[in-house]
């Protein structure tokens, strides 16, 4: 599958959601659900990677497993509280058949940009003024 598939359902979930990244990574992860195709663009730069990982996981959990004692119990305790594991939930729910998750993506406006009051715009502009003072020699 080509990257470029990919890449123009990257570009049209971005002007779906407006501009707003998270929005379109939701929406995109979503629409991987449903395509297979573009599940596959997507994944496929990261299979080998993802399945090297797979098989170093399994090579360690056999490895700890043949150990004894409490020393192994509590080694293999501390691997499991890593952030590996949310990688291996990742890769699990990436897995699963299509449909089997869903994904609530809220049809909504992009955000609005915040602007501060007039005190703070002071306080900052304040700030940095003195700060370039005190740069200077």
């Amino acid at each position: 599958m080509s990257k470029g598939y990919a890449d123009t359902k990257a570009a049209e979930a971005l002007a779906r959601a407006s501009g707003d990244r998270h929005l379109a990574a939701t929406l995109l992860a979503a629409w991987a659900e449903s395509d297979g195709k573009l599940r596959e663009s997507l994944l496929g730069p990261f299979l080998k990677s993802l399945c090297a990982y797979a098989v170093q996981r399994a090579a360690s959990k056999t490895a700890s497993s043949k150990m004894a004692g409490k020393g192994a119990a509590a080694a293999a305790k501390r691997k499991s509280d890593k952030p590996g594991d949310a990688v291996d939930a990742v890769v699990a729910a990436l897995g699963k058949a299509s449909g089997s998750r869903t994904f609530g993506v809220p049809e909504r406006a992009p955000r609005k940009q915040v602007t501060g009051s007039a005190k703070h715009e002071q306080s900052v502009r304040a700030l940095a003024t003195a700060f370039r003072a005190k740069r200077r020699p």
